[in-house]
């Protein structure tokens, strides 16, 4: 093609046709232009596409990352709202209110209502997106909101667990001794984490430890009923926090359906 173009030229200079060269070389000019400006234009296209792909991961990896924060997020709440139905129970033994108690029920009370409970909370992908200049793709202003809205929840989060660790600690301190530890070695290994006395056959531990023992117990430590109070607050707080993080969550989750729909 270059050789044929070429002997265009030369026949052009050779009959001195000046006027049809200059034309030639014009012409020969806005193709050359217009060649450049479609490898420029497929070069375009070409690249928006792989944006547009990385785009697409990136949202599907979010939505993968958020559902799992979500569900595990709905499942420490139920935990959290079983811990404090026990610490109630724990609490109200204490004050001598209830006496008609499950003496098995009372004792994963006892050993199980300071106990932490860790789930994930941030998505790996948005860490991601922020540590490799990526984030620019997110275009969506109410998704990148929603998501900030979360992590600064999240960062409150934090602080209220090392507020509030602290009581917890206390309780144990003033609980670790009332039931044996045989006892309590299998009580965590059969009802961890927390989710009922029908797990794994809990309901058939023997325990050596009388009810009236743990209620003697418990009722001898006077300043336990402060300590569990606070705990108990801390919890419903934390239930409170958690519904919100879920209601986050699942803003978050209805944007990012909403922008993967878009490559439907």
């Amino acid at each position: 093609m270059i050789k044929f173009f070429r002997k265009i030229r030369q026949n052009l200079i050779m009959e001195n046709k000046k006027g049809k060269y200059f034309k030639y070389a014009i012409g020969e000019i806005v193709l050359v232009v217009i060649g450049i400006l479609i490898a420029l234009q497929i070069n375009n296209w070409n690249e928006q596409r792989k944006t547009k792909d990385l785009y697409y991961s990136y949202l599907t990896r979010l939505k993968e990352d958020f559902t799992f924060i979500l569900n595990s997020t709905a499942e420490a709440k139920l935990i959290e709202e079983h811990l404090i139905e026990l610490g109630k129970l724990v609490l109200n033994v204490s004050l001598n209110k209830e006496n008609n108690v499950d003496p098995l029920e009372l004792a994963i009370g006892i050993d199980f209502t300071a106990g932490r409970h860790y789930y994930t909370k941030k998505s790996q992908t948005w860490t991601d997106l922020i540590s490799t200049g990526n984030l620019k793709l997110i275009e969506n202003k109410g998704l990148r909101n929603e998501i900030g809205a979360y992590n600064n929840l999240i960062d409150q989060r934090h602080f209220q667990i090392e507020e509030w660790f602290n009581w917890k600690v206390q309780y144990r301190d003033l609980t670790r001794n009332i039931l044996y530890p045989d006892e309590r070695l299998i009580i965590v290994q059969n009802n961890w984490p927390y989710l009922g006395m029908e797990r794994l056959g809990i309901k058939d531990v023997k325990l050596l430890t009388t009810y009236n023992e743990m209620r003697t117990n418990l009722q001898s430590k006077p300043e336990l009923i402060g300590i569990l109070t606070d705990v108990i607050m801390s919890r419903n707080i934390t239930v409170n926090m958690m519904q919100e993080e879920l209601e986050n969550l699942n803003g978050i989750l209805e944007i990012l359906e909403f922008e993967i729909s878009k490559f439907d």
